[in-house]
């Protein structure tokens, strides 16, 4: 297969953004396919993707397309002259854009739509694969798929587009809600596929586009996954004291303050609990801004995140956490899928969803819904007490197997 890849921040860029298709565009260049990819140039000053040296490799060619999008707004300085140019070119793209402007990929087309042509037609592609958000880039691969429909294309949505909480969405006028749901419709004419990483964000589109759009593309969930490599040479020494360390690695969702204060809550019970008997540690590794009340806690500890040394980290951990908020309740993350192979007890901090379910279901921890008594099992190393599963198959939750699995979709 021979294909295009338009993904905003793919590697070397920084961002969690591009971590799906660096890990599916490795997979698929080991097994011989060739990937273009065309990004956003690197952002100045910024420090190199954890996942640069996956890309690495002689069938994925990379090519950079400069950004269109105010620096002013995406990068805004805190001085006076700073909140000054912020209103300004807020208040510009207000005029010119008719959806939300807090999309990264605005104006990207006139940077990266010649280069993307260049390939096309320099080259036997023979799939169109766009990944969002931002999802502006989406409506351009659309456009792309009509000048040349003997392409496939496959959208990837990572996360909601009309519904998200972020990228400006929860807030729109009902003007420019509806150029959103304009450029999804546009999208889903074009394309041949559409995949998301969750069932439930597969089955929201799919009865979408059977309300609003003639033609039908076909919808399918493709999972996120681990890389196996990347735990290929974990430290395997455990840590010689009697601390019980409790890991959590990854964003501090937007809505989540409930399951932080459940978290609290349940911090307190089993600490008071266990106070004489063994020395509990939470160790955070997070870029967001934690609730206050988190750093009252004398046992919990916040760390700015580490790169892939997080993964010894975890390798060292008795429990790995997960804080999941309503919106996020049945999204089995990219950071659910990195904590499988450690083969430790989650502590799931989330409602009831897919998420709490498969935790039961497939005996991998406890989650919050659960009694006191129960999760306080995990802290006492008593693992039988909830059947906790060791043994979990991990050999279809891999990016080879998520490759092979996009593959037969698009035969």
């Amino acid at each position: 297969m021979n294909v295009l890849l338009l993904n905003y921040d793919f590697p070397p860029n920084p961002g969690i953004g591009g971590r799906r298709w660096a890990k599916l565009a490795k997979a698929m260049a080991q097994q011989g396919h060739t990937i273009h990819v065309v990004k956003a140039e690197f952002p100045v000053g910024a420090e190199p993707s954890s996942w640069a040296e996956d890309v690495n490799h002689e069938n994925i060619s990379i090519t950079s397309a400069p950004r269109n999008y105010p620096k002013a707004i995406s990068h805004p300085v805190a001085s006076l002259w700073g909140k000054i140019k912020f209103h300004i070119h807020k208040q510009l793209l207000k005029l010119k854009e008719s959806g939300t402007i807090y999309d990264q990929s605005i104006g990207w087309d006139s940077t990266a739509m010649p280069i993307c042509r260049n390939i096309l037609n320099q080259h036997n592609i023979d799939t169109i694969i766009a990944t969002g958000a931002p999802w502006n880039l989406l409506v351009y691969a659309a456009r792309l798929k009509k000048e040349f429909p003997g392409c496939n294309l496959l959208i990837d949505y990572r996360d909601p587009w009309l519904t998200a909480r972020n990228y400006g969405m929860a807030n729109l006028s009902g003007s420019r809600k509806k150029a959103e749901e304009s450029k999804q419709s546009f999208v889903f004419e074009q394309a041949d596929f559409v995949c998301t990483p969750y069932a439930y964000l597969t089955e929201q589109l799919s009865q979408w586009s059977s309300l609003h759009c003639a033609h039908q593309p076909a919808f399918h969930t493709l999972d996120h996954f681990f890389d196996p490599s990347d735990f290929s040479t974990l430290q395997t020494t455990r840590k010689e004291d009697a601390v019980f360390r409790v890991v959590y690695a990854g964003d501090a969702y937007i809505g989540s303050e409930p399951q932080w204060q459940e978290l609290q809550r349940i911090i307190q019970a089993i600490t008071a609990e266990n106070k004489d008997r063994i020395n509990i540690q939470f160790d955070l590794y997070t870029t967001a801004k934690l609730p206050a009340f988190m750093s009252t806690i004398p046992n919990v500890h916040a760390y700015a995140p580490i790169g892939k040394s997080i993964f010894n980290i975890m390798q060292q951990a008795d429990v790995l956490l997960i804080v999941l908020p309503e919106n996020k309740k049945n999204e089995r993350t990219t950071k659910f899928f990195e904590y499988l192979p450690f083969r430790k007890p989650l502590l799931v901090v989330a409602p009831l969803g897919e998420v709490t379910n498969y935790i039961e279901s497939n005996q991998l921890g406890v989650h919050s819904n659960q009694s006191l008594p129960i999760i306080q099992s995990l802290f006492n190393g008593d693992y039988a007490a909830h059947s906790f599963n060791s043994s979990f198959d991990l050999s279809c939750e891999t990016n080879v197997y998520r490759t092979q699995q996009m593959m037969e979709m698009l035969s």
